[in-house]
């Protein structure tokens, strides 16, 4: 399997936007404020779209942050 395609990609691509998801929302129930969880599960799915597209090749820790960041301006 190439990790580039199917379910691999797949794979790939939800876990990374797992871990920004969680991140994001973690830290803003830590810095004292609320999440609802609508506002997380739409974040969690643009994110795994966003990772989808990047994930035929290898996500970069650059990269990771930056979808961080972006998790975060949401």
């Amino acid at each position: 399997m190439r990790p580039g395609h199917g379910a691999v990609r797949l794979v790939r691509s939800a876990t990374v936007a797992l871990i920004c998801t969680t991140t994001a929302a973690g830290a803003h129930v830590l810095g004292g404020g609320v999440v609802p969880t609508s506002a997380v599960t739409i974040l969690f799915i643009a994110a795994a779209f966003i990772t989808w597209l990047v994930s035929s090749r290898r996500v970069t820790a650059g990269q990771m942050v930056g979808l961080l960041v972006l998790c975060q301006v949401y």
